[in-house]
């Protein structure tokens, strides 16, 4: 049950919304709490402890989904290539990679040169039980590496019969899944999402986390 009421406190310099969330008539965080440290609206008088809500995807703080297939950058299934990434204590599963973006070819004019140094390159490969339709979410994590998060990272996937490319905006997807799309995957055509730190611009964030599949309802 959204909650909002016009007010003005703290630091505002005029009336503004605030909005809260209910859930079984109580106040909550509808994000749930990730942290070690104790849930606040737990703490409250008036809250309840945060609960994730969202139906369309996982908790990105709750173990995966029934029969999902996880590949986080310490499974088997991935790998990663080129000079760039780092490792930070932080993300889905505990850690997380990033690395410097390279400036991608649709930003170079006819003129530029291309990069001379080698692009860092992610790959995720599921063990996938059966064939069929699976639903793609790749993980975004919520950190700080001294740079802004580039908005034009693609992912690139290889499903049954073909290949397909999604541009995501990095910093509207922090601490949470981002879908890719559903598509029919055969675990005999070697499926796998890929992504490199060729972006749109140089010095920018592209991070490399976990990736799940979901089979899809029929």
């Amino acid at each position: 049950q959204p909650l909002g009421v016009v007010g003005e406190s703290g630091c505002a310099a005029g009336p503004h919304l605030h909005f809260g969330v209910q859930y079984l008539g109580r106040n909550t965080d509808p994000y749930g709490w990730c942290a070690t440290t104790s849930d606040p609206w737990q703490q409250n008088p008036a809250g309840d402890p945060s609960t994730w809500l969202w139906a369309d995807r996982p908790s990105p703080c709750a173990p995966p989904p029934p029969a999902a297939i996880v590949v986080d950058t310490d499974s088997p299934g991935f790998a990663k290539e080129g000079d760039g990434w780092q490792t930070v204590p932080v993300g889905y599963g505990g850690t997380a990679l990033f690395a410097p973006s390279l400036r991608g070819t649709n930003a170079l004019g006819p003129l530029d040169l291309r990069p001379l140094a080698a692009p860092a390159v992610a790959v995720w490969r599921p063990v996938l039980p059966k064939a069929g339709r699976y639903r793609v979410l790749a993980y975004v994590p919520y950190a700080l590496s001294g740079l802004e998060d580039a908005t034009q990272v693609r992912y690139r996937l290889r499903y049954q019969g073909g290949e397909a490319e999604i541009m995501v905006n990095i910093p509207l997807h922090a601490n949470d899944w981002v879908d890719l799309g559903t598509y029919a995957f055969d675990p005999n055509e070697s499926p796998l999402v890929s992504l490199s730190n060729l972006a749109e611009d140089g010095q920018r964030s592209v991070w490399a986390d976990a990736i799940i599949w979901l089979p899809a309802s029929s």
